[in-house]
């Protein structure tokens, strides 16, 4: 299967679905405005799949709430030790990636509207990946089974390490399953909010509250910042702690590049988003893949 370099990313490629509502694509919310559509009838499988444990992330330090310094990247590790069948994990890779430990799926919803993504959370009563933002739903291999995304999510090759305990080594990422190669039907209550799914935390110590400090922040690593996300009329697009966006564009905020600033605005002189939680990362000078974290409060 191709394998995917580590620049590969989703942007704005994803499109909205039928009844599509633009103006609350990406504002957070904390459960689902409305049950998504099921199946009429639902064939129950048993699936015998191995499960990975959960990696001990690296407690990190670096600034907490309410710091405006340098902004500190998400750590964790390659290497992820096999537990009991069943079980699943959300944990972070070395480059602070996201992902979930059920043969190893990427946390990224592969739909990202106007180029804002979200995090998928794991629902065990399902045994699926749920975005729990936009509705669409993949089984526990990533494969679509329904809702706006327009593929499956990624997945990653995993190697074998011979340990005890079982330990696996997590490798290069693979194109997702095209839309059309379905998933497996699911059965049991879906999960309707981020308090009944297994989804990625953020500790204090792992969070920036500056935009700004995150842009100049280390190329290529994820990291987690709270904040706003506004557009302005001239359509760009930027991230802001919660106070310098209140009111105007203040010192924390910092430029976001692939985001379709006059999607977002629509009919608005201007957009606000809720004060939520972000995964980015820099080119440097600019914040890029702003990722919605859904749940993901800090602890």
């Amino acid at each position: 299967m191709p394998r995917l370099d580590d620049a590969f990313s989703f942007g704005s490629s994803g499109s909205p679905g039928s009844g599509h509502d633009p103006s609350r694509e990406v504002r957070p919310a904390a459960s689902r405005s409305a049950l998504r559509e099921r199946p009429a009838l639902i064939a129950l499988i048993a699936l015998g799949v191995v499960v990975l444990a959960v990696v001990a992330v690296t407690e990190l330090g670096g600034p907490g709430e309410g710091s405006i310094g340098d902004a500190a990247p998400i750590a964790g590790s390659q290497q992820v030790r096999v537990p009991a069948l069943g079980d699943a994990a959300a944990v972070f890779l070395a480059d602070g990636r996201p992902v979930f430990i059920v043969s190893v799926v990427d946390a990224f919803s592969t739909h990202t509207p106007f180029g804002v993504g979200t995090l998928v959370g794991w629902c065990a009563a399902t045994r699926t990946f749920d975005d729990l933002q936009h509705g669409s739903t993949f089984d526990e291999h990533g494969r679509y089974i329904l809702g706006p995304a327009p593929s499956g999510l990624v997945t990653f090759e995993t190697t074998d390490l011979g340990t005890t305990p079982a330990t696996e080594q997590v490798g290069a990422r693979q194109l997702p399953a095209p839309r059309t190669e379905l998933g497996t039907p699911f059965s049991g209550p879906p999960c309707m909010s981020p308090a009944e799914a297994i989804v990625h935390r953020i500790g204090r110590g792992q969070l920036t509250n500056s935009p700004a400090a995150a842009a100049r922040g280390t190329l290529g690593r994820w990291m987690a910042v709270a904040g706003v996300l506004v557009v302005t009329p001239d359509d760009a697009a930027r991230l802001c702690s919660s106070g310098d966006a209140t009111i105007t564009i203040g010192p924390s905020c910092a430029l976001v590049s692939g985001v379709d600033g006059s999607g977002l605005l629509g009919a608005e002189t201007t957009y606000r988003s809720d004060p939520s939680i972000w995964l980015v990362r820099t080119d440097g000078t600019e914040l890029t893949e702003p990722t919605l974290v859904t749940g993901g409060e800090a602890g």
